[in-house]
Parts: C-alpha cells; sequence; structure tokens
C-alpha cells in the first residue's frame, strides 16, 4: 500500500507500507520520503502515525519496521516520535556512493 502525502494540495512526498509473507506475515515495513523543502513541518511525523494507524486497526498487522541509514538522523527521530524503537543496528551493510554505511532497524508493536 503507497500513498501520496499532500500539504495544502500539494504532492510533497511518499508513504507505504510492504506487506512481509510466509512466517513474517504478520509484520509489514514502512517507508517514507518528504521533499528537503518541506522538513522540519511536522509532515513525515503526521503521515507516518497515519499510516501506522491504519496498519494496526485497519489491516491486523502486529509489528511494523523501518530500516534507516545510520548518518539519517532525522528519520530515526521521525519514528522515535512515532513510537518506534530502535531494535538494532546491521554494521556496514550497504555499500552507497563508495562508503558503507550501518542500518539502523526501528520497530513498534501492536500486542
Amino acid at each position: 500500500m503507497a500513498k501520496v502525502i499532500e500539504c495544502d494540495g500539494e504532492f510533497v512526498g511518499g508513504i507505504g507500507i510492504q506487506p512481509q509473507s510466509g512466517w513474517k506475515q504478520h509484520m509489514a515495513e514502512v517507508g517514507y520520503w518528504v521533499g528537503e523543502e518541506y522538513w522540519g513541518r511536522g509532515i513525515a511525523p503526521e503521515a507516518l502515525a497515519a499510516i501506522t494507524d491504519t496498519a494496526f486497526s485497519c489491516l491486523g498487522y502486529k509489528k511494523l519496521f523501518a530500516q534507516v541509514l545510520g548518518p539519517n538522523e532525522t528519520s530515526m527521530r521521525v519514528l522515535e516520535k512515532c513510537g518506534y524503537r530502535l531494535e538494532g543496528v546491521l554494521e556496514y551493510e550497504v555499500f552507497k556512493s563508495g562508503q558503507f554505511f550501518d542500518v539502523y532497524q526501528y520497530a513498534r508493536y501492536r500486542r
């Protein structure tokens, strides 16, 4: 499920959930982005809170997770504002633009 993020009627980003399958069918991965000119307005936390609520209350997921590249501390704060907690760090997980990055995995549960 993917959604457009709008602000004042303008397209400013996107958010979605990717269902997992098999023995992980109770969970989904969350991903989002907001255009840089719209950062700092609370748009990402609002969108994440809304899709998290929908995923738990309407779609029946028990766990949502998101992965963030190490340098992206702003995205980590967005997740934390919405009740996601750091589950672990995958060291040297991504090789991008000539360097390695750690990946931080965040999750939120509905019990």
